[in-house]
């Protein structure tokens, strides 16, 4: 009988291969996936003692007849255990709690079998020593019967779970599988030509190279799922469970950045595995899964006795305390939590209702967790029919833009405006911009819509230019989102300069809040678009708790002071004294001044007696379509026409 070891040899450099890649494209894979590892261990045993063994029987010298017969005994426990560790590592990744039982009794009882009996019955194999001749024993069918035996049971946990491995995972196994199933019958056809260590290297490094680089689906911080892995293992459980009995809970760590710029990236992380361990050690059953989403973020869905029973965090301050110095430092968390329904079937949907909950909460010094409730589902629905309509309506032109006159306090004659976007639904509807921008930026959306405003404004000074209009500058107001974008000026600047108009022309309105993050963002941002002649308003100036350190750190050139300073200011002298004392701020910084929401004659006059430049308010005037401002505009400029033609008649007669 000829014995070919070369096959081996080359699944050895396979599997070496591939650990190799592992190395270096997932260290971290070497502290989670420990049935992955073993396998790659056990298959590489299998072939190293195959082609040792196939060697050894080749040389046929008596006096390597207690190696040869040990490197058998290794080469028929790795084919033995192989296929348990196999098992084992496709179970874990289809989410099933670990099961010895019966799975771990077949390999450890035939192994014993193999090390006690085998000397004297030759079940397995038989390996003579004068000359040095090997045998097949005649319980040879053992190990392909083990093999066959632990594929049934990998299909079965395949098909139950096959919506969290995935189709990408279900194609590689159902390959494997069908290749496995050849290489017995080649085995079986031509025993001299034996591929299996060649066969079972390929298809191991095929499987996990696949599993963890190209569908990986674990965080490899933590061990548990990333977010991929989640979902998937969500939408299998929700599918399966119809109980209504599953929460959704998406968790997150509130001041993880505060711990890491306190006390070192590393505890950052250990807090982030001390969370996931605690979630591994407190599943009860099947009808759990968890994971990290995000970086600070984790989700749990569960039956809702879990969280009754077993608050998964409950003793990760005293875990805290241990690992920083600072013994009174609490690691904070907040929840949002989502019961889900018989009818949801969309995860991601599921995970965004948690995640509106979530963001209710967060930030909370009196509550911590959040219930996705009746109140929260009217908002929730509202929101859902806004992004939803949003689109189509940029494209059916059911956003329309506004001009609201801006006034010279002293002169009362138009200087400027505001421009403002307003949405009409199509039963004619007018859907309230406190409903809509809010979304649009979380969403982003509110990009496109800035966008479009800024176009039609240029749009409409063209317009006046053209047809010798003294046009009047217009102020654009821009999210946080469009500001801290790096292309934003350059985005800005192309679009001003395609309809000819002198930047001049355009300011740039942000809000008071838009201030509170990422300043040196902002900052660098706003310097581009002054250096090419645009002036920056701060808009609604006070209605928060205003910070004038921004004005140290930020340049802009107008302020608009908010309405909110008016109030009963025709009867409230402190409320005069506090913008007295704005106004006169903004004076020393060398800044324009809006006024903003002035409605009365009283309140016009206060403004005016402070020198306030600008006004602008339902007292003169309320937002309007652009037409009518067209018409507003080509009156004012009639009108100072005519009143400059008397002037110079006048002089001409004085003189």
């Amino acid at each position: 009988m000829l014995y070919y070891y070369q096959f081996d040899l080359a699944g050895i450099i396979i599997l070496v291969f591939t650990v190799v890649s592992l190395w270096f494209r997932q260290r971290s894979l070497f502290r989670h996936a420990h049935y992955a590892l073993c396998m790659l261990v056990t298959a590489f045993a299998f072939a190293l003692s195959d082609a040792l063994s196939a060697y050894l029987i080749t040389l046929a010298n008596p006096a390597l007849y207690e190696l040869t017969y040990i490197v058998l005994l290794v080469y028929f426990t790795a084919l033995i255990i192989f296929p348990y560790f196999a098992l084992q590592f496709i179970a874990k990744e289809c989410g099933e709690m670990s099961h010895t039982g019966l799975a771990l009794f077949i390999p450890v009882f035939f192994t014993l079998l193999l090390y006690f009996t085998n000397p004297s019955t030759g079940f397995f194999f038989v390996l003579q020593r004068n000359p040095l001749v090997y045998y097949s024993g005649r319980c040879y069918w053992i190990s392909p019967g083990l093999y066959i035996f632990f594929m049934i049971y990998a299909a079965i946990l395949v098909q139950k779970h096959r919506r969290l491995l995935g189709k990408q995972r279900c194609h590689v196994l159902m390959l494997v599988g069908i290749v496995s199933l050849g290489t017995f019958a080649m085995n079986f056809l031509l025993p001299n030509y034996s591929i299996v260590g060649f066969m079972i290297a390929v298809c191991i490094s095929f499987t996990v190279i696949s599993f963890y680089m190209a569908d990986g689906v674990m965080d490899m911080l933590t061990g548990v799922y990333n977010r991929n892995g989640f979902l998937r293992g969500c939408d299998e459980l929700i599918y399966k469970d119809k109980s209504n009995n599953l929460l959704l809970t998406k968790i997150k760590i509130h001041n993880l950045q505060e711990i890491n710029e306190r006390f070192g990236t590393r505890v950052g992380d250990l807090v982030l595995v001390r969370i996931a361990d605690s979630l591994v050690k407190s599943r009860m059953s099947n009808k759990m899964i968890y994971g990290r989403i995000g970086g600070d973020t984790f989700a749990v869905l569960a039956e809702r006795e879990y969280f009754e029973e077993c608050p998964f965090h409950s003793n990760l301050g005293q875990f805290i305390g241990e690992l920083i110095s600072d013994m009174d430092y609490e690691v904070v968390f907040y929840s949002g939590v989502y019961p889900v329904k018989a009818e949801d079937s969309d995860v991601e949907s599921i995970l965004d209702r948690a995640t509106y909950a979530l963001d209710r909460v967060r930030g909370s010094f009196k509550e911590h967790v959040r219930f996705f409730d009746e109140e929260l589902t009217a908002e929730y629905e509202q929101r859902s029919r806004i992004e939803q309509m949003a689109r189509s309506a940029l494209k059916h032109d059911a956003f329309r833009v506004y001009l609201q006159p801006i006034y010279d306090t002293m002169t009362r004659r138009l200087v400027s405006a505001e421009a403002l976007v307003r949405w009409t639904d199509r039963d004619g509807t007018l859907i309230s911009p406190d409903e809509f921008i809010p979304v649009f930026e979380r969403n982003g959306f509110i990009s496109q819509v800035d966008l479009f405003v800024l176009e039609e404004i240029c749009k409409t000074i063209r317009s006046w230019i053209d047809h010798g209009i003294d046009p009047v500058p217009v102020s654009v107001n821009i999210s946080r989102v469009d500001i801290t974008s790096p292309r934003f000026a350059d985005i800005l600047v192309e679009v001003v300069d395609r309809y000819r108009i002198d930047h001049s022309l355009i300011k740039i309105e942000l809000t008071e809040s838009a201030f509170n993050d990422q300043l040196a963002l902002i900052d660098s941002c706003m310097s581009q678009l002054r250096k090419q002649g645009f002036k920056i308003l701060m808009d609604d100036f006070g209605s928060g708790y205003s910070n004038l350190n921004m004005f140290q750190d930020i340049s802009v050139d107008i302020v608009k002071i908010d309405m909110k300073f008016l109030r009963n200011i025709d009867t409230n002298s402190k409320g005069r004294v506090i913008l007295r004392s704005v106004v006169d701020m903004s004076k020393n910084l060398g800044l324009e001044i809006v006024v903003e929401g002035v409605e009365t004659e009283e309140q016009f006059l206060i403004i005016r007696e402070m020198s306030c430049e600008m006004t602008q308010g339902y007292y003169f005037s309320r937002p309007m379509p652009l037409q009518m401002f067209d018409d507003l505009l080509s009156y004012e400029h009639t009108k100072e026409t005519y009143e400059e033609e008397v002037e110079e008649v006048l002089d001409e007669e004085l003189a």
